[in-house]
């Protein structure tokens, strides 16, 4: 009798156990991609299930102030509107570099802002980038880009990252 007692009870925490094991990895994925804002929701159902989860604790506690930092540049990035973008067939790395002496040029200290582009030239070398907007936002001409050639935008306190966009489970 205890021996079926205790099988029922492990066959019904299966389905928990890997619920909060795919939220901790889900969280630790988005905390490795910077995602700070998926990543703070996911830690935050994690320590719900997990109260004592003390990694949990303290990768929310960085992502929160990630995810914090990151919310000021971008509406830093906001506020500065480019007056022109102009970009007919260039590669992606100089679509991205264009836009970021563009906007060195509209905060007026022509600093190129920090834009990585972290995919490789392999997975580029068949992109082309044409494209013509006025009076727009930085972080507009920075997503508008990127959409243009299915890249992901992850905008961080100290710069924009463009990857690959993650692959989706099916």
């Amino acid at each position: 009798m205890k021996k079926a007692f205790l099988a029922l009870v492990c066959l019904y925490s299966l389905p928990l156990i890997a619920t909060e094991s795919d939220a901790l990895q889900a969280a630790m994925e988005a905390y490795r991609t910077k995602d700070w804002a998926t990543a703070k929701a996911l830690f935050q159902e994690v320590l719900r299930s997990q109260p004592n989860n003390a990694a949990a604790r303290t990768m929310l506690k960085t992502a929160t102030e990630n995810d914090s930092k990151a919310r000021a540049s971008i509406r830093e990035l906001e506020k500065i509107i480019l007056p022109e973008v102009k970009l007919n067939e260039v590669t992606v790395r100089e679509a991205f570099v264009y836009v970021s002496q563009k906007i060195g040029a509209a905060r007026g200290d022509n600093k190129p802002y920090n834009i990585v582009v972290a995919v490789s030239d392999e997975a580029l070398k068949d992109k082309r980038v044409t494209l013509s907007l006025t009076s727009i936002p930085a972080t507009d001409a920075i997503k508008y880009v990127a959409e243009l050639v299915n890249l992901q935008v992850t905008f961080d306190q100290f710069a924009v990252r463009i990857s690959q966009p993650a692959k989706q489970n099916p």
